[in-house]
């Protein structure tokens, strides 16, 4: 009985250690979610290193990555933010990567290649949000970056491809200023 009794105790023990050490992982990525939501640089930068260094398994990599990239786009470092988002997406699909590329390819006037991540943005679910910079991003949001790229090379097939994904009054804004 005692015997059972300390293996039971070090079997606790260790189904603990275990969670400890996961939720060490998850409470950073709480942290520097938070950061960048705030948009927060340095601390972001700081939460992220720590982050890396405490990636071990192909998904907690691809989310350490994916969080180098928003910090680097925090910071205005567009094709360093590409370069990670895609390092990422190597580790482990994942749907704030594939924005990220969308994202900085927009803010660089790289708009041949937002127009390039359309179908990318199929694999992101309609439920996905993110706050990047006290700017609440939605699956929506970036359809409209997407339209709006589309409307400014004049490239009226793929603007129409978009229709049925973004509201038709933001449809009818673009349309009015950019095709007629």
């Amino acid at each position: 009985m005692k015997k059972y009794l300390i293996g039971l105790t070090i079997l606790t023990i260790f189904i603990f250690s275990g969670c400890i050490i996961s939720n060490n992982f998850t409470a950073y990525h709480r942290l520097v979610l938070n950061a960048i939501a705030n948009g927060s640089q340095d601390s972001a930068n700081e939460y992220a290193k720590i982050l890396t260094e405490m990636s071990e398994s192909m998904q907690e990599k691809a989310v350490a990555q994916m969080i180098k990239g928003y910090v680097h786009f925090l910071s205005s470092e567009y094709h360093e933010a590409i370069y990670d988002f895609n390092l990422s997406i190597d580790y482990n699909k994942n749907e704030a990567s594939i924005v990220g590329i969308t994202l900085s390819h927009f803010m660089l006037n790289q708009y041949e290649m937002v127009i390039f991540q359309i179908d990318k943005l199929e694999n992101v679910s309609n439920e996905w949000n993110m706050m990047v910079n006290h700017d609440f991003l939605t699956k929506g949001r970036i359809y409209e970056i997407c339209a709006l790229s589309c409307a400014v090379l004049k490239d009226k097939n793929a603007f129409d491809t978009l229709r049925a994904k973004i509201k038709p009054e933001k449809i009818q804004m673009m349309e009015g200023f950019f095709f007629e």
